[in-house]
Order: C-alpha cells, then sequence, then structure tokens
C-alpha cells in the first residue's frame, strides 16, 4: 500500500491500494507524475485531485478540483503487466509511462514502444530529462533476488544510458559490483556510483567510485552486442497493442 502524506502539517492524504487490481511487482516503488497529481503504485495509476474518474482524466487533468481528506480515492488505470520486477515510473514530458521494456501513452494508454535495453531495469532520468540511466539500484533486495536466479543478481552490477527521446541505446557500463546507488548531479554532467564488492562478512567494504565528467552521449559503449532491440518497437505489431484495463 501506498501512504500519500502532506508534509507540512504531517497528515495523511491516501492509502492507495487495491487488493483486486495490485499487480505485485516484487521491487514495487510508488512514484510521482512531475506535476505531482498522479502516483503510480504496483502498476496502478492513481489521481489524487479526484476520486477516479477515467473520462474525466481522458478529458483534461488540469479540469479537477483539489481532493480533501475524506475522499476515497479510486484507480483510474491499471497498465498491463509484462514483467514481475520493476513497478514503472512517469516519463518527464508528462505524456508517458516507462514499466520496464515496456512504454505506455498515457493519452490512449496504447503501447508506444518495447525497448529492450530498459527491461526488468529501473529508470532514473537526467535533470533535462534527454537521457536515462537504467539498473537495479538499493542495498535491500539480496534476499528477494538470490530467489530470482543468477541472471538477475548479474543484473545488480550494471546500468544503461539510453535516450530518452528516440529510446535509442547510448552504453551498457559494468562496475563489476553491485551497485547500490547512482546518483545525478543537477547539471548532468557528472555522475557518482556506489558499489558493493563481493566480500562474505557482513561488513563488507563500501566502494566508491570517483565523480566522472562525462556527458551521457560520451559514456563508452563497453557492450555494443547489446544495442539489438534497444530502439523502437522490439516486437511486431508493438504500435496495434492497447491496454484495455481501465478500472
Amino acid at each position: 500500500m501506498a501512504k500519500v502524506y502532506d508534509l507540512t502539517t504531517g497528515s495523511k492524504i491516501a492509502d492507495l491500494f487495491s487488493s483486486v487490481k495490485q499487480s505485485d511487482y516484487i521491487l514495487n516503488k510508488a512514484t510521482f507524475s512531475m506535476d505531482d497529481n498522479l502516483v503510480l503504485n504496483d502498476g496502478v495509476v492513481w489521481d489524487l485531485r479526484s476520486s477516479g474518474s477515467v473520462e474525466h482524466f481522458r478529458k483534461g487533468l488540469s479540469n479537477l478540483q483539489t481532493t480533501v481528506g475524506g475522499v476515497s480515492h479510486r484507480p483510474i488505470h491499471k497498465i498491463d503487466k509484462f514483467q514481475d520486477l520493476v513497478s514503472g515510473v512517469f516519463h518527464p514530458n508528462g505524456l508517458e509511462v516507462i514499466v520496464g521494456s515496456a512504454v505506455w501513452d498515457m493519452r490512449t494508454w496504447r503501447l508506444l514502444h518495447t525497448v529492450q535495453a530498459l527491461d526488468r531495469m529501473e529508470a532514473r532520468f537526467t535533470e533535462n530529462a534527454d537521457a536515462i540511466y537504467a539498473g537495479i539500484f538499493g542495498p535491500d533486495y539480496d534476499d528477494v533476488l538470490e530467489e530470482l536466479g543468477a541472471n538477475k543478481l548479474a543484473m545488480q552490477s550494471m546500468f544503461r544510458t539510453v535516450d530518452a527521446l528516440d529510446y535509442s541505446l547510448i552504453a551498457s557500463v559494468d562496475v563489476k559490483h553491485r551497485i547500490e546507488q547512482l546518483a545525478l548531479d543537477f547539471t548532468d554532467d557528472t555522475w557518482e556510483v556506489n558499489s558493493h564488492g563481493n566480500g562474505s562478512s557482513s561488513d563488507s567494504s563500501w566502494e566508491t567510485e570517483e565523480e566522472v565528467e562525462v556527458p551521457p552521449d560520451e559514456v563508452p559503449e563497453n557492450n555494443q552486442g547489446d544495442r539489438g532491440d534497444g530502439g523502437h518497437g522490439g516486437a511486431a505489431g508493438v504500435g496495434d497493442h492497447t491496454s484495455n484495463t481501465d478500472v
């Protein structure tokens, strides 16, 4: 369940959960849209300003009134589930939602692109939203990922950079250790990776890589073989697919 709080008053605004609509993503993280009016949680889109009118959502979100305490929020759309790992994010352009390799048009809920380079990876955008850094980030997933097998564990040591406009793969970078955090500065000129070695001790030392002043489009392309289906349309008939699970 995602709980939304007012930081000024500390009061809870909403509990966002639907027992019949949840997708049960293993690494679910609730995320806000750029205007803070929508929340994506476990594959379900919620509008914090209304009780959940799909028709109003399609006609224009700007016409909806702000909700107050006591209003029961309803999900306005459930996104089709193509993988079981990551729950997705809103694109800063305000028009798309990215859930793993699937890019959805928020105006029609049609599948726009299948981007293989983003498959089962979290997406983080640069400040100017022209590039995506994708990977599995965070120290809290060891037990979960061990149950999923070696292939997903291997994903923890690499990240990819993807063009946020046309979704073409820019580079794949393997840091050889599990990535705990990846941070970008506000100028998009530097990035920093915190990675953890493979030591068996519970107090294994942390390894922090130095900041590297490399723009996203100049990151060395270490794994050219991954480019493959990284661009538009990784599957036949992508443009014809529609997510019809309005709720």
